[in-house]
């Protein structure tokens, strides 16, 4: 997956490609789309307030839409995305520090923007959407994506504030119609399953379709994504950060 998260164009790594034969005839196509969310930088001075931008939604090339629940640009935020552009820094508020990724770099690879997510009691019905509605027929599968605690969870991990027990779990669902298709995990504090604590704490390749061909699991086709994140409670708070979000779309058009 490292190779294919550098690429900076949009529809990359194209795998089948059938041009039409005939008038009336349709062509298909098989790309992985990714979403470095560099695209951005030059709205940065329009739109953002504490290095972080937030909407109800917005979109990667008018096919991927990722979703906050807030009322209107940068007003009115409850939870999901924020559309971040910085690393933390010690002056940073808790609430900033919910937002911003631990280590060296703000976003993955030497990138300069990545998503921060906080689940609140109020939350979208779906964390991201796809509308295929320019094509005939479409159909997705998972690649992958860039996953990093926050600077709010390095914090107490530095104050020695996470202890045995305790755990931060994201958990990804992924549906059709409205239907559940399939989930994956993935833990960035396990002090549960191992005998000694396990932390994320830098950017990590997430490899979702490596992991499922490992582990014999089947995802079907999706349209919408949730993302749940549990934790054990006491001072660690629902919160990470995301960055090259990468799905492989088969498209007839």
């Amino acid at each position: 997956m490292k190779n294919s998260v550098k690429i900076i164009a949009i529809l990359a790594a194209i795998v089948a490609l059938s041009s039409c034969m005939g008038k009336g005839q349709r062509a298909s196509s098989t790309f992985t789309l990714g979403t470095t969310f560099e695209m951005y930088e030059s709205d940065i001075p329009k739109y953002v307030v504490d290095s972080m931008m937030f909407s109800p939604t917005f979109s990667w090339e008018q096919i991927t839409y990722f979703n906050s629940q807030s009322s209107e640009l940068n007003q009115g935020y409850e939870g999901g995305f924020k559309f971040n552009t910085k690393h933390g820094w010690s002056e940073d508020t808790d609430e900033q520090a919910y937002f911003t990724s631990a280590g060296k770099d703000a976003g993955a690879y030497v990138s300069n923007c990545y998503l921060g997510y906080l689940q609140t009691p109020s939350m979208p019905e779906y964390d991201i959407k796809f509308d295929y509605s320019g094509y005939y027929t479409a159909s997705s599968q998972i690649v992958g994506c860039c996953i990093n605690n926050s600077e709010y969870t390095m914090r107490l991990y530095d104050a020695g504030e996470i202890h045995d027990g305790d755990f931060l779990k994201v958990i990804i669902e992924f549906y059709n119609n409205n239907n559940l298709v399939g989930s994956l995990d993935k833990y960035l504090v396990d002090y549960v399953t191992t005998r000694e604590l396990q932390i994320v704490k830098d950017w990590e390749d997430w490899e979702m379709a490596k992991e499922m061909q490992n582990n014999k699991i089947t995802i079907g086709s999706f349209d919408s994504v949730k993302f749940k994140v549990e934790t054990s409670g006491g001072k660690l708070v629902p919160c990470f950060c995301l960055d090259n979000f990468m799905v492989q779309l088969s498209v007839e058009f």
